[in-house]
């Protein structure tokens, strides 16, 4: 199992940046990926990414350090 970082080229207040994968390719995290007409969701109830958002990035999680934090804006 791999650890992936997801993320997208734009987010602003109350919206998601990134989420941190477990999978064992960038192709089977892109399966995750459900569309609609205005997110992508990670999951079938996972985190989402509006499409005004901007591209949707994954990279491999490479070198040791946090993998997660949280932090509720308003």
């Amino acid at each position: 199992m791999k650890c992936f970082l997801v993320y997208v080229e734009d987010y602003d207040y109350d919206q998601y940046d990134s989420v941190a994968v477990l999978a064992e390719s960038k192709e089977e995290v892109r399966e995750m990926f459900i569309k609609d007409s205005e997110y992508t969701y990670i999951g079938e109830d996972g985190p989402f990414f509006y499409k005004s958002q901007g591209k949707i990035y994954i990279e491999e999680m490479t070198e040791k350090g946090v993998v997660c934090a949280s932090f509720n804006a308003g």
